[in-house]
């Protein structure tokens, strides 16, 4: 009598939701589907514009709807629990999990705006530290320049934010007081 082979050993070693280990990384088309650069305001196309900081191509992707892809890579990104992203974005734990559940939905407005601008403060780290791991333990290290809280903590709001934008320009003029 044969068995058949468990469901895991034939889905291969990829099971699960993909993680974003760095934001770097190529989206191909696959089996599974369209890159997530298909999307018009998807994680590719929204990282890609942050780099390029073309800001008027962000401002139009945030008005069209930020795809939930990019909230979705935001753990990963910071080494953050989702719980904490939400927190971040200014939603409940249980609107993230919704989100989950329809890879197509858009964000808000006011949720993607803020999901930009997490990645775009992010991309000035790397660009600061010239590197992504530095720059990501130094976004969440308490700091005293901000009351010895962590510097993504501190960008829950825009003036934070900016604050954090700041500390981070200086830094990299080499202005440490």
């Amino acid at each position: 009598m044969t068995t058949k082979p468990k469901a895991s050993l034939r889905l291969g070693k990829r099971q699960g939701p993909r993680r974003l280990r760095g934001l770097d990384a190529e989206r191909s088309r696959s089996k599974r589907g369209p890159a997530l650069g298909s999307d018009p305001a998807g994680l590719t196309r929204v990282v890609a514009l942050i780099k390029r900081k073309d800001e008027n191509a962000l401002i139009s992707a945030v008005e069209m709807g930020v795809s939930v892809a990019v909230a979705h890579a935001l753990p990963g990104a910071f080494h953050l629990a989702g719980t904490e992203i939400a927190g971040l974005l200014g939603v409940s734990s249980k609107t993230a999990q919704r989100w989950r559940l329809n890879a197509t939905q858009r964000l808000t407005q006011s949720v993607g705006e803020k999901a930009v601008r997490l990645l775009q403060l992010r991309q000035l780290a790397i660009e600061t530290f010239e590197d992504e791991e530095d720059a990501v333990a130094w976004l969440n290290e308490a700091n005293e320049a901000f009351g010895g809280r962590r510097p993504i903590d501190h960008a829950h709001t825009e003036l934070g934010c900016q604050q954090v934008e700041r500390l981070l320009i200086r830094i990299d003029e080499g202005i440490f007081s």
